[in-house]
């Protein structure tokens, strides 16, 4: 008996000695194939993956916040959405679409108005160039007529009007008008360099010249003491010039010059033509109360 349990013992033991060592084998095998994982980790840069996991958390949970800021926006527009929808139900915002097109047609209509007028000033401020330019070459011309028929002196050969260009205020062309005098090919300023009746002849012959421009429909014209600082010689050719504007205008039924002057000898050079019949005299009479007396020239 006793054989028979030590043999059973020794069986048990030889057992346990062969479940011993396939385990020991098992270990080993594992153990190697763990080394073999680490080199391919470390081959695959599996030193960084710890790092590379941490790192990806960290993006996830970056984008999972932003995912939820998202979603908190997405949400308050729709709660916004909600508010604009009811308040366009209300009778301040009724038919707003229609209301919308038609503001939207009519700003359209008036971007296309104002450009048009764009269009329409630059060719009226064009035309309105054009217009000065050729008037003041017309004015200048019957300016040298006047001024070559009435004045006697040698000193000045023509007068002119000349404008500069100076700046633009709104959008207009601001100029500035000189008068000149010219002898041969100099040109000089007038003013302060002429005596007090060649200013005076000059102003009465612009302002005859002007008329002459732009008031052939104007039937009056009038002239008060145009002989003032004028000499004798000056005066006849003034008086001459009027002369001549007068039958150049004889055909227009409402002329009318109408002359003030103390200068009796300058009303009888008027009169000198046939078509100036009187006069009228304003004098005082014994009273001292002034009168007012036709008068035929020549009387």
């Amino acid at each position: 008996m006793e054989d028979l349990g030590q043999k059973r013992e020794l069986l048990q033991k030889i057992d346990l000695m062969l479940v011993y060592r396939e385990k020991s084998a098992a270990v080993i095998r594992v153990k190697k194939g763990i080394l073999k994982m680490k080199e391919e980790l470390k081959i695959l840069g599996g030193a960084d993956l710890a790092g590379s996991t941490e790192q990806v958390r960290a993006k996830v949970q970056e984008y999972q916040s932003r995912i939820d800021q998202i979603t908190g926006k997405i949400e308050t527009q729709r709660e916004q959405i909600r508010h604009h929808r009811s308040e366009l139900r209300t009778t301040r915002l009724k038919n707003i679409a229609e209301r919308h097109r038609r503001a939207l047609i009519e700003c359209q209509a008036t971007k296309l108005a104002l450009k048009d007028l764009e269009i329409y000033s630059k060719a009226l401020e064009k035309a309105l160039m054009e217009f000065h330019s050729a008037k003041m070459a017309e004015i200048n011309e019957v300016l040298r007529d006047y001024w070559q028929t009435t004045y006697c002196g040698n000193d000045i050969e023509e007068i002119q009007i000349q404008s500069n260009h100076t700046q633009e205020i709104k959008g207009r062309r601001q100029y500035n008008y000189r008068v000149i005098m010219k002898q041969r090919d100099t040109e000089l300023d007038m003013r302060g360099r002429c005596s007090a009746g060649q200013k005076v002849l000059a102003s009465l012959l612009i302002r005859l010249a002007l008329a002459e421009t732009f008031c052939t429909r104007c039937g009056v014209l009038a002239l008060d003491e145009p002989t003032t600082n004028l000499d004798q010689a000056n005066i006849r050719q003034f008086a001459r010039a009027l002369n001549e504007i007068i039958e150049k205008r004889a055909k227009q039924e409402n002329f009318q010059i109408i002359i003030i002057t103390h200068d009796e000898e300058f009303v009888d050079m008027l009169g000198q033509r046939d078509h100036c019949d009187y006069y009228y005299r304003v004098y005082k009479d014994e009273e001292q109360c002034s009168r007012i007396k036709q008068q035929p020239f020549n009387a």
